[in-house]
């Protein structure tokens, strides 16, 4: 899990130089963007700082290390909404959860990934997962899989052709193949 964290931080400096959504405000000065990127590296390092795959509590309790920090309350506010925002996943137009969103995803995002790398990725979550039976997370898996497409179309981002279509297609190859 940490291997996420990390993949999702290389991706977002990667392609903070393209990070454009607070550019659009002209008020906003050279240390408030900065600023604005230290916030939501905070909720790329937080969001699965406390993880147990039995647990449903995740999120909430990662949200709730964001009160030691020497933040203001409305910093704090900022980055425990995009942490719990990974947990209830509702369809969104805010421009930092849509980017949150496509890093906390990013091989299921990719559109030229190959099914080796998918297979791959596959592999260390199921790693995470050993304590439920392959069935069962066989299923899980389709599920979640399922929910993230639609909640990814009603969000208005583009995912047809991509890592997550061809992973739903293995996956469904296999569920039928037995």
């Amino acid at each position: 899990n940490h291997n996420h964290v990390i993949s999702m931080l290389n991706r977002y400096l990667f392609s903070i130089k393209n990070y454009t959504y607070y550019r659009k405000d002209k008020k906003l000065t050279n240390d408030s963007k900065r600023y604005i990127n230290y916030k939501f590296i905070l909720a790329i390092l937080y969001h699965d700082i406390i993880y147990d795959s039995s647990s449903s509590t995740n999120e909430e309790d990662s949200a709730a290390l964001i009160d030691y920090l020497n933040l203001s309350s409305e910093d704090k506010k900022y980055v425990k909404d995009i942490i719990l925002f990974t947990k209830y996943k509702e369809p969104t137009i805010n421009r930092v959860h849509k980017k949150f969103l496509k890093l906390d995803f990013g091989i299921l995002l990719d559109k030229n990934v190959d099914i080796s790398e998918l297979i791959n990725h596959e592999i260390l979550i199921r790693k995470e997962y050993l304590q439920y039976d392959l069935n069962s997370f066989v299923g899980g898996r389709y599920y979640v899989l399922q929910n993230l497409c639609k909640l990814l179309s009603d969000s208005n981002i583009e995912y047809k052709n991509y890592g997550i279509e061809k992973l739903m297609i293995y996956i469904d190859f296999i569920i039928t193949s037995n």
